[in-house]
């Protein structure tokens, strides 16, 4: 979906609804036809099964923002005997903090500054295809990958920061590579000037580790816990990290 396939219109039902309090017209948002979009239906599901999905996101313009459309047709390959379709519709409204995201307790049992979104966490992200870092601790945590893995981090620093981040990097990827379970531990600057924005840098941090466990037992570590204050009290929040999430297969020589 593109911005130009979405069109408002005031909606003022005459008389209004019973017990209708909100002012009147409301301003509505309905998409035009377009070849470009792909409909999907989920046809089948059972009474354990939901479909989820966003009507109205206040975090930018639609379709920018993940919300879609929706819509009901005339299923062709429905029985003409079969029961009719009954419908309830249940409005939610979720409130997200604009500076922590949300976190179980599950999840941080231990809680720290690992767990914190900065601002700069929460703008647009650049395209790549990511992880988005508190789910990659998640994944750390519950998964039972035993084997080998690896990833790719992604950060794009301001280059006011960038002595600040630098120097943070120093530090933990010292003590890092001291580990056992460490295979790699690299960060190197991007090799394209063009690949950042001016103002700003990109930097990689290229990991392999011999283990789930020995990745989690460095996220867990008491240098990796400084790193992240030391973004939050010298940053001023966590940087923009974008990362790519892969196991290692074994591979016979």
């Amino acid at each position: 979906m593109s911005a130009s396939d979405m069109h408002a219109y005031a909606h003022s039902p005459q008389p209004p609804p019973q017990n209708y309090t909100l002012p009147l017209p409301n301003l509505m948002t309905v998409a035009g036809t377009s070849t470009e979009h792909r409909w999907y239906s989920f046809p089948g599901m059972t009474r354990d099964e939901c479909l989820v999905f966003k009507t109205f996101d206040s975090d930018g313009p639609q379709p920018g923002n993940g919300v879609g459309v929706h819509s009901a047709f005339e299923d062709p390959e429905m029985s003409p005997q079969a029961a009719a379709r009954e419908s309830i519709e249940a409005r939610v409204i979720c409130f997200l903090a604009a500076q922590q995201a949300p976190c179980p307790r599950s999840q941080d049992p231990q809680g720290g500054a690992k767990w914190q979104m900065g601002a700069e966490e929460q703008s647009a992200r650049p395209p790549m295809e990511n992880v988005q870092r508190l789910l990659f601790y998640k994944w750390l945590q519950e998964n039972e990958w035993a084997g080998a893995v690896g990833l790719t981090a992604k950060f794009t620093i301001s280059n006011e920061k960038l002595p600040t981040y630098l120097d943070i990097m120093r530090e933990n990827i010292a003590e890092t590579r001291k580990e056992a379970g460490m295979l790699q531990y690299d960060l190197v600057p991007d090799y394209s000037p063009d690949a950042s924005a001016p103002g700003v840098s990109v930097y990689w941090l290229l990991e392999r580790f011999r283990s789930r466990a020995d990745l989690l037992h460095h996220v867990q570590s008491a240098h990796y816990k400084r790193c992240q204050e030391r973004f939050l009290s010298d940053m001023g929040g966590h940087p923009l990290v974008q990362i790519g999430l892969y196991k290692i297969d074994p591979v016979e020589p």
